[in-house]
């Protein structure tokens, strides 16, 4: 009984994490723990990259061709939720921050965030 109860602890303590909407994110290479991109998803959009990447289409982004090296030496991006958010302009304006912070040079973005005049 009491592994159960702590199983239902550790469930609501996740719930009530992962209640926020909004979460900027970082996708990582595990080979030496550089960021490689930032950006600002809802429900399962970090995941989605590596379906995008696996996707066959003429031209493939930076960021596409990263995780498909990554993929065919054997390895997975690392998906880093950095922060949560309610509102989705706090998550573009701290998106944008990060970006700003790491250096899009530094990173496989095509843009430096998106603006948002919004708030919440």
């Amino acid at each position: 009984m009491k592994r159960i109860a702590i199983s239902l602890a550790l469930t609501l303590s996740c719930i009530a994490a992962w209640g926020k909407e909004y979460y900027v994110y970082h996708l990582i290479d595990p080979r030496n723990g550089e960021i490689f991109y930032v950006g600002k998803g809802k429900d399962y959009r970090a995941k989605d990259h590596k379906r995008e990447a696996k996707e066959v289409k003429e031209k493939y982004s930076a960021k596409e061709k990263r995780i498909r090296e990554l993929l065919r030496a054997g390895y997975e991006p690392k998906i880093d939720k950095v922060m949560l958010f309610d509102c989705e302009a706090e998550a573009l304006r701290f998106e944008r921050e990060e970006i700003e912070r790491i250096g899009k040079d530094n990173l496989t973005n095509v843009l430096r965030g998106t603006k948002t005049t919004k708030g919440c």
